[in-house]
């Protein structure tokens, strides 16, 4: 235990049969009891999906409903489709780029590449990117100066990501895919995500 009383874990677990006993003791070790690791003191938690339940904060029946519809999205088909649209977009990137000479690699490569690929996981629409990616920048890097003024900057970014969560949802009901957002749209009766679990997740997988 820390200073504050908090049970803590001083050591990376790495040895196979740590890991599996850490695993089968959920009243030791669960992930359902709030905040992690370095953001248990701070004001946002952007793991736990700005304090919405997720996959990784979940145990139990609540974990395996949350992973198995989100994993929907991921088939053997919808992988390797996804792989041929990355590789087209890892090469438009990399030639439109040579084409500048001179550039920002940040900006023109680091950050435009999984701006497509994960839209296109997360369903999307090509016209919300920049937007969308913009709050996740904001939200999972709370303390980066070049990004965030202020605690509002971040606050608001967590509000936007938030809301879009659930229009992106309404919006893949009517206009269904092969994402990710479609498959959680799609879940019905006692696989249905609650609003709560939906946001966390989808602020789990774009922040991820």
């Amino acid at each position: 235990r820390d200073v504050t009383g908090v049970q803590t874990c001083a050591l990376p677990i790495s040895r196979h049969a740590d890991v599996l006993a850490i695993d089968r003791d959920r009243e030791t070790w669960a992930s359902d009891r709030g905040y992690v690791n370095c953001w248990k003191f701070a004001f946002i938690d952007p793991v736990l999906g700005g304090g919405k339940p997720s996959m990784l904060t979940l145990e139990g029946a609540a974990h395996k409903r949350n992973r198995t519809v989100t994993a929907r999205g991921f088939t053997e088909k919808r992988v390797r489709d996804l792989e041929a649209k990355f590789r087209a977009y890892a090469k438009d990137v990399v030639d439109e780029a040579l084409d500048l000479r001179t550039f920002n690699f940040v900006t023109r490569i680091a950050q435009t590449m999984p701006i497509e690929a994960l839209g296109d996981v997360l369903g999307v629409p090509p016209e919300d990117r920049a937007r969308f990616f913009g709050w996740i920048d904001t939200y999972a890097a709370p303390f980066d100066p070049r990004k965030n003024r202020s605690i509002d900057d971040v606050l608001a970014a967590t509000a936007g990501l938030m809301d879009y969560a659930l229009q992106l949802r309404d919006l893949r009901r009517r206009e269904p895919g092969d994402d990710v957002m479609s498959r959680i749209a799609a879940a019905e009766g006692d696989e249905l995500l609650s609003e709560d679990e939906l946001m966390g997740n989808m602020s789990l997988l774009a922040a991820g």
